[in-house]
């Protein structure tokens, strides 16, 4: 099983990578993530100067970012969002959240 779909709408939730069985969430996936758990579970909040490269399908840089959930780790699957918690894309978060915050260089959120 390689995909993972709505049983009602059929539309793609997830997919499942083969290297190591992680599940990768997709748009509709994502939306009913962010809808089931509150600020600022699984998110990366990020500054209103990054929102419309992040909304292109950029990466996210350290120095944007104004809040990380402290539960996450390097190589989680995370929702970036806005300061107001709007859902912008998810990605694979590429540093520890403490770093997020305090670093100024470097990849934070490899977006999807």
């Amino acid at each position: 099983m390689r995909w993972i779909h709505d049983t009602k709408t059929k539309e793609l939730l997830a997919s499942v990578r083969a290297s190591d069985h992680f599940i990768i969430p997709h748009k509709m996936l994502a939306l009913e993530l962010h809808k089931f758990f509150k600020f600022p579970k699984l998110r990366i909040a990020i500054n209103d100067e990054a929102v419309p490269f992040v909304k292109e399908g950029r990466n996210v840089f350290a120095k944007f970012v104004i809040n990380a959930d402290k539960n996450l780790r390097a190589g989680d699957e995370c929702l970036v969002v806005d300061k107001d918690d709007t859902l912008l894309a998810t990605g694979t978060l590429m540093l520890a959240p403490g770093e997020c915050t305090s670093f100024k260089r470097g990849v934070a959120v490899r977006v999807r």
